[in-house]
């Protein structure tokens, strides 16, 4: 292979990685995860799509997360959201803590309920968790 023919190649080559970075930056985000703190904070998520929290406590029954997303991000209701709790305080925490979503998620917002079932009311059922949720 003579210089030349070297020389196109490898800038082909080059053109074509460049192109598929180019693409895989603008490329559209289809799932979106976040780390909710036991209190119904955000922290950590990925990218930024939770407008705010709004948190409750039953005492002795359920904590309850109502997460609303910025605007835009779902012009229509999630294909599916998943939670899993994330808090290790204590044993009872890994054996009988429970997340689930509190209904179907909505255009606008997804609830998530947390709670101990350990056989008895328990004094504070909230619990840190972790949310996915795809387009």
């Amino acid at each position: 292979m003579s210089l030349t023919h070297y020389l196109r190649a490898t800038c082909a080559i080059a053109g074509l990685t460049f192109c598929g970075l180019a693409v895989a930056d603008t490329a559209p985000v289809s799932h979106y995860t976040a780390s909710i703190s036991a209190d119904g904070k955000v922290q950590a998520q990925s990218p930024e799509w939770i407008d705010s929290i709004k948190y409750s406590v039953h005492p002795g029954y359920l904590a309850n997360y109502e997460i609303k997303y910025k605007a835009g991000i779902y012009p229509q209701a999630p294909s599916f959201c998943a939670v899993s709790l994330t808090d290790t305080r204590n044993e009872d925490d890994l054996y009988y803590g429970q997340a689930r979503l509190g209904a179907a998620p909505k255009a606008t917002h997804v609830t998530v309920v947390t709670q101990l079932s350990k056989g008895g009311p328990s004094a504070d059922s909230s619990q840190a968790f972790v949310l996915m949720c795809v387009k």
